[in-house]
């Protein structure tokens, strides 16, 4: 299955200028987890915030930050995530990242399905306060 980039009219001007400064490796890493992130659905907006791009759908879903070599994703609730393949680091109460360092580390079907966790848990936070763990087995690459 082919999948397009998304429509232009989703990209935030401003995270275009941020991702256009960056060097070329690190701007081609950023912007095919960008797609990912888009194409994820057609509901997660994008927007900069903290100086860095940031996707919300019913709250925050995750960011993006970077450094010369490296895109970092952060997800805000990625603790809860399933995890059984440690590729979320972070000690912290609730945000769990994955830090890229080639593009050819990104597994964009893996990437996707961290976001859709996102989503099904903003979803879930969206109709009642109260907090609950999801966990979803990862079956494919």
């Amino acid at each position: 299955m082919i999948k397009k980039e998304p429509s232009l009219s989703r990209f935030n001007k401003e995270v275009t200028v941020y991702i256009e400064k960056l060097p070329a490796e690190v701007k081609k890493m950023t912007n095919k987890v960008r797609s990912v992130i888009l194409n994820s659905s057609s509901e997660i907006e994008e927007s900069i915030k903290h100086k860095i791009p940031f996707y919300s759908y019913k709250g925050l879903l995750c960011y993006i930050n970077t450094t010369n070599d490296k895109v970092i994703i952060g997800f805000s609730q990625g603790a809860e995530f399933y995890n059984e393949d440690k590729i979320l680091v972070g000690t912290g109460k609730t945000v769990r990242h994955v830090i890229y360092k080639s593009i050819k580390e990104i597994r964009t079907s893996r990437l996707q399905q961290l976001i859709f966790e996102a989503l099904i848990i903003n979803e879930i936070r969206g109709k009642s306060f109260k907090r609950h763990t999801i966990k979803i087995k990862n079956k494919t690459g």
